[in-house]
């Protein structure tokens, strides 16, 4: 192929074909000089196909399907080749294996083709469109995808080893057991693809987006994943062993048995939709979609309910928060897998344990909040003080008693000087310090007497737990 810088040259013989491959005909960011820059256009100078003079181009460039491979095969040659826009569309299967190692084709048209075992490695195939190709066991090893059309392809157990895969569309692709390590799959379009078993080892994923794709036993340790959008994909089984997680999107997505090993995320990888949690909210937390959708369970191992499952997932994701130094959200996923298990105990009768949950979370919100201890303890307080006022009052060392005897009372300065001493009373015995100038008045003032001390003593203790809990993050 001649270089040939024009959109098209004038001077071709029509024995020539005079294919150029023009802006515009290629997936390509920027404007029409940073493209003859990125492309340097040539004019194709091979012979026209002599069997289909109707169409003036050569047999790579005819606009004609099914094209007799072995004639391609001929007229391929041993040597680096430029294909740009080259048309291959519908090739059918046979036992012959066409080469195109090494070449390059912008902007080709490859559709519908069966590509099994082709080599494609070191081939410039940016823009390329491979919509329903079967690409089986092919070969990509550091080959140029920018901006390449995968829609629908099966590419299953295919290799891109060191291959740059920028902005690449694989919506729909089946890539089970694909090879893409070390690559560069920023940008890359993976919308509902199949890449179970995938490996994506070392690989940028920068932007990348796995929305509904299915990655499970997938292998993205090592992995660039930063700004990654993985919504609603399957990631049961995979590797994230030493992936940079930061700014990832994980909401809605199947995260049991999922390896998140010296995995690095921050306060914007978000798991869960940020329109309906609130981390520093008292009554709402995270929730993952195996307890919001029970009919999940089809996608999970045998005899595992989607309550276990969620427990693993809100087990893991704190341990991985505390790890990465979240410890709110790490509270917050604590609370969650303590919540989940307090449902299991319910569904499967151990009502013991599920009192005991129960309680955990009416008192300390699972070990995990000060606010809601001290307002327990405000509430004891208070509401003894009330009723030791009410019910007899306390008796100082002079015998004088405190106590209320009418609800107008309650409306004069010296009736709630009368309560004040009561809340002091009740003060001192839920702390147990005791005031020993203060006494109940009364046989049952002494009963609430002896509950509030033993209560005070246990929220006391419970006081303690949580912010033993809270340092220790």
């Amino acid at each position: 192929m001649a270089e040939c810088m024009a959109e098209k040259n004038t001077d071709i013989p029509e024995n020539r074909c005079g294919y150029v491959l023009e802006f515009g005909e290629m997936n390509f960011i920027g404007d029409r000089s940073a493209w003859i820059e990125r492309t340097n256009p040539v004019c194709c100078w091979r012979s026209v196909w002599k069997s289909h003079d109707e169409t003036e181009r050569c047999i790579w460039h005819a606009d004609v399907d099914e094209k007799p491979l072995t004639e391609l095969i001929t007229r391929r040659g041993n040597d680096a080749e430029r294909l740009d826009g080259a048309i291959l569309r519908n090739l059918p299967k046979k036992g012959e294996m066409l080469s195109l190692g090494g070449c390059t084709l912008l902007g080709a048209r490859l559709s519908n083709s069966e590509f099994q075992n082709v080599d494609f490695s070191n081939t410039d195939l940016s823009g390329a469109d491979f919509t329903d190709a079967n690409l089986q066991y092919t070969d990509f090893t550091d080959a140029e995808l920018e901006g390449t059309g995968f829609r629908r392809a099966t590419i299953t157990q295919a290799n891109f080893t060191g291959a740059t895969i920028t902005r690449s569309g694989f919506i729909e692709a089946d890539l089970h057991g694909a090879n893409f390590t070390d690559s560069d799959l920023s940008g890359a379009d993976f919308t509902d693809a199949d890449l179970r078993w995938g490996d994506l080892t070392d690989s940028f994923l920068r932007t990348a987006d796995f929305t509904d794709a299915d990655l499970q036993d997938a292998d993205l340790s090592d992995a660039d994943a930063r700004y990654a959008k993985f919504r609603h994909a399957t990631l049961q089984d995979a590797v994230f062993t030493r992936t940079d997680c930061r700014d990832v999107t994980f909401t809605s997505t199947l995260l049991y048995d999922t390896v998140f090993s010296d995995t690095r995320i921050n306060s914007k990888t978000i798991f869960f939709n940020p329109k309906t949690t609130f981390y520093d909210s008292i009554m709402s937390r995270p929730s993952c979609i195996y307890e919001e959708n029970p009919h999940i369970a089809e996608q999970l191992p045998k005899n595992i309910h989607p309550l276990e499952a969620a427990k693993w997932v809100y087990r893991r994701l704190e341990i991985l928060h505390e790890e990465n130094a979240l410890s709110e959200e790490a509270r917050e996923f604590h609370i969650s897998k303590e919540e989940v298990e307090r449902a299991l105990y319910w569904k499967r009768g151990k009502y013991g344990p599920w009192g005991v949950k129960t309680l955990m979370w009416h008192l300390t919100r699972h070990g995990e909040s000060v606010k809601r201890v001290l307002t327990w303890w405000g509430g004891v307080i208070l509401s003894s003080g009330l009723l030791f006022a009410g019910l007899g009052g306390v008796r100082d060392s002079t015998n004088t008693e405190y106590a209320i005897t009418s609800l107008s009372q309650l409306w004069t300065i010296a009736g709630w000087q009368e309560v004040l001493m009561n809340i002091y009373f009740s003060i001192t015995t839920f702390s147990t310090i005791m005031d020993g100038g203060l006494a109940p008045a009364g046989n049952g003032m002494r009963v609430i007497v002896a509950i509030e001390s033993i209560i005070g003593a246990l929220l006391v203790a419970l006081l303690v737990f949580v912010l033993g809990r809270r340092t220790a993050r």
